[in-house]
């Protein structure tokens, strides 16, 4: 066993882990975007176009840092931009300028790009994916206002103007690409809506989008030539091919899926050959130990399949470990699959003693609570001159089962040629109750060395009602503490219960990542061990 688990354990630290983190590649693509964006929206500043910008070297084609002058054809467009005005914007109170919308539309991307820089070491399932989402909101909003106001022709003098014509014709080939920027962001804000265990995936594919469709804004800014029909064309397919490529799947991620399948399949084999000996043996010890239970479940009359309650237990298990894995996702829910499936699989093991266990204590119960009338009608009938089978057949004909039939079963079993001391060994070994063993025992020694059952019955028949008299003062004497076990029982689920009426977003966000698994794990632990204490308290035994 302790090579198979080793050999699984290698196979999961194989295997990938698909909410992928932004590499150092994507780190500096969003960097030098950030950079590029900059630079352009000085520029569309009429009071900062006339600065120098240095590119880094990292972000320049040329690797070594450039200076970035603005080209003349903008310093002679500008000025005529800064002119036209395009829309009235009521929460400035001012009316804003073909230039003016620009210069907007790339605070936008910036501030996009800033904020996913800030995320580089956040967790979307974190707490704060409220915060973000609304952030995000608002910057999308912002720029879809921006490209609006930049598609909306405008009315100058006798005719009608487009944005398309902004920069000296360069607007036809640069607001295809805002569009397709503007679809990235979209991408990005439902992203939050997602399921958890593929938010961060999403969110990182539509950053780079943003990243990748940026830097190429910048390269198509800075063109001398204006773009025909035909190359503004080409230029939206190329991009569209670049964007999906972001939603590909990973090759190394199949390769390295691929590889930990095929490790765990023939760790297994391997494993389950080397130990055929072994899992035969265990095999046909737990089959004998199932037959035991079968046939103790037949002495509690009761017809019970064991392999119904083995295999529902571990279909139970396997199907709360499959929903809470896909809910967690990557990783940390193949993990959780494996662990629940294989804690299922250890319990459904000792599931059919456990039922039996609980199913003969009940009866034991029942018969406790039929005992005194039992007694007092062996008793009487002894007294009208009965021996003791009669008197047992009386019980078996007058009260009503569980303790009827446990009496009828006695009598069947001595006319079939038992001995009457074996049948009342069978009942004392069917029936978990140690006032009803006293009774047994009782009548064997009397059979065996003479005595009066009369006077014994009497005495377990008073014993039975004082220790009655004292169960119900003690049920008195410990009601709080059995309060208090309900209450530390259910407090903890209530506020639970509460706090995801309140924020189920954030519930469940934190409750399906690998470390709030182990936070709800851990207070299921501790919350059965005070139940156990609490319990442990006020618990006395007669």
């Amino acid at each position: 066993m302790k090579k198979f688990f080793l050999i699984l354990s290698i196979a999961f630290l194989a295997a990938p882990v698909f909410a992928e983190p932004f590499s150092a590649g994507e780190k500096q693509m969003i960097s030098c975007a950030m950079e590029r964006i900059r630079i352009l929206w000085d520029f569309t500043d009429i009071n900062t176009v006339n600065t120098p910008h240095k590119l880094s070297a990292a972000c320049s084609p040329t690797g070594a840092e450039e200076i970035i002058n603005a080209p003349q054809w903008l310093l002679d467009e500008l000025p005529k931009m800064n002119q036209r005005s395009i829309v009235y914007d009521p929460v400035s109170k001012q009316t804003l300028t073909e230039a003016t919308v620009w210069h907007t539309a790339l605070a936008n991307i910036y501030e996009f790009l800033n904020y996913t820089k800030q995320m580089y070491d956040g967790d979307l399932s974190g707490t704060a994916i409220s915060a973000l989402s609304t952030n995000y909101i608002t910057i999308k909003v912002n720029f879809l206002i921006s490209i609006d106001r930049l598609n909306t022709p405008i009315r100058v003098g006798d005719r009608y103007y487009s944005t398309r014509d902004s920069f000296g014709g360069r607007g036809r080939s640069l607001l295809p690409t805002f569009e397709l920027i503007n679809s990235q962001m979209e991408s990005a804000v439902a992203s939050f809506n997602g399921q958890a265990f593929e938010r961060e995936d999403k969110f990182r594919k539509a950053a780079d989008g943003v990243a990748l469709l940026s830097n190429g804004f910048f390269e198509q800014f800075f063109k001398d030539a204006v773009p025909d029909v035909m190359a503004d064309k080409k230029t939206f397919e190329t991009y569209q091919k670049a964007l999906d490529m972001l939603g590909r799947p990973n090759m190394l991620a199949w390769m390295l899926i691929f590889a930990g399948t095929f490790v765990v399949f023939f760790g297994v084999f391997f494993t389950v050959v080397n130990m055929e000996d072994e899992i035969s043996g265990s095999v046909a010890k737990y089959v004998k130990k199932s037959n035991d239970w079968a046939e103790d479940f037949n002495r509690q009359f009761l017809t019970v399949n064991v392999k119904h309650i083995v295999t529902g237990t571990v279909a139970a298990f396997v199907l709360f470990g499959a929903l809470f894995g896909f809910a967690m996702g990557g990783f940390a829910g193949v993990l959780a699959f494996v662990v629940i499936t294989f804690a299922g699989v250890m319990f459904a093991k000792n599931m059919p003693g456990f039922v039996l266990r609980t199913l003969k204590r009940r009866r034991g119960a029942q018969i406790n609570s039929q005992l005194m009338d039992a007694l007092i009608l062996l008793s009487n009938s002894l007294k009208a001159g009965m021996d003791i089978v009669q008197a047992f057949e009386m019980v078996a004909k007058d009260m009503r089962p569980p303790i009827a039939d446990e009496f009828s079963l006695v009598i069947k079993n001595y006319r079939l040629g038992s001995s009457f001391e074996n049948a009342l060994s069978g009942m004392e070994d069917r029936v978990d109750n140690r006032l009803l063993s006293y009774m047994i025992k009782a009548i064997v020694l009397q059979r065996q060395v003479g005595g009066n059952l009369t006077k014994i019955f009497e005495r377990i028949v008073e014993t039975i009602r004082e220790e009655g008299k004292l169960e119900d003062k003690l049920q008195t004497m410990t009601a709080q503490q059995r309060i208090q076990s309900v209450v530390v029982a259910a407090m903890p689920w209530v506020m639970v219960g509460v706090v995801f009426l309140f924020k189920p977003d954030t519930m469940i966000n934190f409750y399906t990542t690998g470390f709030g698994f182990i936070v709800l794990v851990f207070c299921i632990g501790w919350i059965f061990i005070g139940i156990k204490m609490v319990n442990k308290l006020g618990e006395i035994k007669v």
